[in-house]
């Protein structure tokens, strides 16, 4: 079956001798020859006039109507007129239509190339076989490896951070360009030699941006010592929190006694204790399980003995951040009970108003409050009727029909909030805090002295860093570690070592916020591949797609 498509075709340089469609495999057939007269060498440029052979070359095309499209070139072979010249033979090439040794047309291995840039191997190979190319994964994959990296323009601002292989064990690096928004390298490490030797090559940085990681910083010293360090703001109120968190640790006696809810008044009604404050009604618990007593005393016997975090990790079979927790602390951590769901909050009231009239069944309140919406399971409910039973000295489950049985007086959704939740509300700003945090930090300022040091000094720095002045900060790091609290005195020493970074972090205009979003599009990347692929794909499809 032959038809002409002459007019839907670009021949530069090319005669179109005819279009087939064959019946049997249903692809349209273009074949075509030169209309070059004198092919000229690839090596040395030199026209030749004599044809020693011909072959018949066949590449894929984009699809046409659905169908598979094959071009087949009727391609010379010719010899070299130049006697210098090493290339004895050479084939004509074909600039127009694809490269040499291809088997796809240029048009073609681009389309494939941006659908592997965009879904990878296996998204990309369904993706193509809807749009009618026949290819495969590791074909997909071969493109964009191909890929050249863009080059990189000379950058003014440099942002940086670190990106996980796998989460806790593997890293690398990410460098942006503030200036263009857009992710110029990867690193396959975290090293400060490797950032030191990228530096090198690519001069003229004036500004760069990072976390608190000390690697980071001794890398930019290596590489590019006249550079401005900028300590992100973030990850200093980041640190700020768990130096809170940490100062909390220890005092978890008093917060309770400070986070103590009144009990009801003798005789008070079920509706009156409505409105009253809220009760915790949760069962007593240890302070501390003695495993973890005896985790704590050995950690501290081995660090007063001269061991490493990472040998006392290894040997206890512990993260070495749960090493250094303990090993700061002068006593080990209470048990912290973490507070129930919410999704129960919203059926208390309608829980006590069922137990004061006497259901003590907990699955048929479970049942009656489904047919409402409720969506946990039955053992929420069963452990929030255990906590009320227990608070009251109920012992059964059942009603006995006594006129004097014990009522639920109010319901027990207000919990005592954990240390982690008060140690975002003290660097919280002050402004954004609802009346219950306002609550939590009258609270946490009568606790003791030691707490009312730590909130104190740590509202001091937020407010520095939010205001972006830093020339109180020296007044500050001396009082921090004049306080004698060893958290604080321990994030001071860290801002000690890293001060110009965080003056210049707290008065520029630059932040790494923009890298942590390039950094959520990497772990977007990342993952279309199942974390599979190797460090040069990954480089590969990210480059191209901050291109």
């Amino acid at each position: 079956m032959n038809f002409d498509l002459r007019a839907l075709l670009t021949l530069d340089g090319l005669h179109l001798d005819h279009v087939v469609l064959d019946e049997q495999s249903g692809r349209i057939v273009v074949e075509v020859h030169s209309t070059t007269p004198t092919p000229v060498c690839p090596r040395c440029g030199t026209p030749s006039s004599r044809t020693r052979s011909t072959y018949t070359r066949t590449l894929a095309d984009l699809p046409w109507g659905g169908r598979r499209v094959v071009w087949r070139l009727r391609v010379r072979r010719c010899p070299c007129l130049c006697s210098s010249c090493p290339q004895r033979i050479f084939a004509e090439r074909f600039q127009t239509l694809t490269v040499p040794f291809a088997r796809r047309t240029s048009r073609l291995a681009d389309s494939l190339r941006a659908v592997g840039l965009a879904l990878g191997g296996r998204g990309g190979e369904r993706l193509a076989g809807l749009c009618s190319l026949v290819v495969g994964r590791k074909a997909l994959l071969t493109l964009v490896r191909r890929v050249p990296p863009p080059s990189v323009a000379a950058v003014r601002v440099l942002g940086m951070d670190d990106w996980a292989y796998r989460k806790g064990q593997t890293y690398g690096t990410i460098l942006v360009d503030h200036e263009s928004r857009r992710v110029i390298d990867l690193l396959p490490d975290r090293k400060p030699n490797t950032l030191a030797a990228w530096l090198h090559a690519h001069p003229g940085v004036q500004i760069m941006t990072r976390d608190r990681a000390v690697v980071y910083a001794n890398g930019i010293r290596q590489g590019a010592p006249e550079t401005v360090q900028v300590a992100d703001r973030w990850h200093l109120l980041k640190n700020l929190g768990e130096a809170v968190l940490r100062g909390l640790l220890g005092h978890g006696e008093d917060l309770k006694v400070a986070f103590a809810e009144p009990l009801p008044k003798p005789g008070e009604s079920s509706a009156e204790a409505l409105d009253s404050p809220e009760l915790n009604l949760m069962p007593p618990q240890p302070d501390v399980s003695p495993h973890k007593q005896a985790q704590f005393d050995r950690i501290h016997a081995l660090r007063a003995g001269g061991r490493s975090f990472r040998s006392i990790a290894f040997e206890l079979q512990l993260s070495r951040n749960t090493v250094k927790k303990y090993a700061r602390l002068d006593r080990c951590p209470e048990r912290i009970r973490r507070p129930r769901g919410q999704a129960i909050a919203a059926y208390e009231s309608y829980l006590v108003e069922r137990f004061n009239a006497g259901q003590r069944n907990a699955r048929r309140l479970w049942e009656e409050i489904c047919t409402q919406g409720f969506t946990g399971s039955a053992s929420v409910v069963r452990h929030y009727m255990s906590d009320i039973r227990r608070q009251h000295g109920v012992t059964g489950r059942r009603d006995d029909g006594s006129s004097d049985r014990p009522q639920a007086l109010v319901p027990t959704g207000a919990r005592r909030p954990t240390l982690a939740t008060l140690a975002f509300t003290v660097i919280r700003e002050p402004e954004e805090r609802n009346d219950r945090e306002r609550d939590w930090m009258d609270k946490l300022m009568q606790t003791n002295d030691e707490v009312a040091s730590v909130v104190t000094l740590a509202q001091q720095f937020a407010d520095m860093v939010r205001r972006r002045d830093p020339s109180e900060l020296g007044t500050w790091l001396r009082a921090a570690t004049d306080s004698g609290i060893a958290a604080l005195k321990g994030f001071a020493q860290g801002v000690w070592s890293d001060l110009e970074a965080v003056r210049e972090g707290m008065w520029q205009a630059w932040s790494n916020g923009r890298v942590e979003g390039h950094v959520n599009k990497l772990k977007l990347v990342k993952r279309q591949m199942y974390g599979r692929a190797k460090f040069d794909l990954l480089r590969a499809r990210l480059l191209a797609a901050s291109g």
